[in-house]
């Protein structure tokens, strides 16, 4: 017959193989999960950098189109420098008045005046001289 002592300790040897594989088995999964924590943080802070991003560009469009608009008429053509002032032609205070290159200040509504008067203007001395070249 075997001693109790001797069955308590083979019995403990066994339990403690079985303790430090489980331990062992743990460790892998902490490690694991460890590792796919920190991915999952990457992806995360990758999609966050993504939006930031897309956001950003829409704001600076956003901006850029104002600014075009502010400094172009609608058909595209730049305004000139412009200030706080008061227009030649109506005598109020603006904000802003067009400096043209004549040396008057417009407002918006009278500059816009003058350049469709200009490009009249334009467009009829470009018909007259067509046909002027074709009667020649």
């Amino acid at each position: 017959m075997v001693p109790v002592a001797c069955k308590m300790a083979a019995g403990s040897t066994l339990l403690g193989a079985v303790k430090l594989r489980m331990f062992g088995t743990n460790i892998w999964l902490l490690v694991g999960a460890l590792i796919l924590l920190v991915v999952g943080l990457a992806v995360l802070i990758a999609i966050w950098t993504g939006v930031n991003i897309l956001w950003w560009r829409a704001s600076r469009r956003r901006v850029e189109q104002n600014m075009h608009r502010r400094h172009h008429l609608p058909d595209g053509t730049p305004l000139p420098p412009a200030s706080r002032g008061i227009c030649d032609r109506c005598q109020q205070v603006v904000n802003p008045v067009y400096h043209t290159e004549d040396g008057r200040r417009l407002c918006l509504h009278h500059y816009q005046e003058q350049k469709n008067q200009q490009q009249a203007a334009k467009t009829t001395r470009t018909d007259n001289h067509r046909h002027d070249a074709a009667t020649n």
